[in-house]
């Protein structure tokens, strides 16, 4: 990794740090603004970074910016998988995976065994 935090502009430092910390409330509140969950917030955050040192480039106030070399997509298919499959399992008919195992949790008969 390669520091390139000098080669940015006061503006350029500023404004990612407002998008930063913008999307940091954003996660602290998840449903305030818009009702997308964490997952989705973390997800925008993270393109419109993308997009705003693409434009920080072009306009002059960030340093150069390879995305391609840079954002690693296995590890975003997979995280985009289980969340598509936590929200199928989730969303399924009453006596699913996820009430069974809240069901069993909320027993106290299960606690006292252990």
């Amino acid at each position: 990794h390669i520091d390139v935090s000098d080669k940015f502009t006061a503006f350029g430092k500023w404004s990612v740090s407002i998008i930063y910390f913008a999307f940091w409330v954003f996660l602290m509140f998840p449903n305030w603004f818009l009702p997308i969950g964490r997952p989705g917030i973390a997800l925008g955050g993270g393109l419109s970074m993308v997009v705003w040192r693409f434009i920080l480039r072009e306009t002059g106030n960030g340093p150069l910016f390879n995305a391609e070399r840079v954002i690693i997509l296995e590890p975003l298919f997979l995280l985009f998988g289980l969340m598509l499959t936590t929200i199928y399992l989730e969303k399924m008919e009453r006596g699913g995976l996820f009430d069974k195992l809240r069901a069993s949790l909320d027993d106290p008969v299960n606690w006292k065994r252990s």
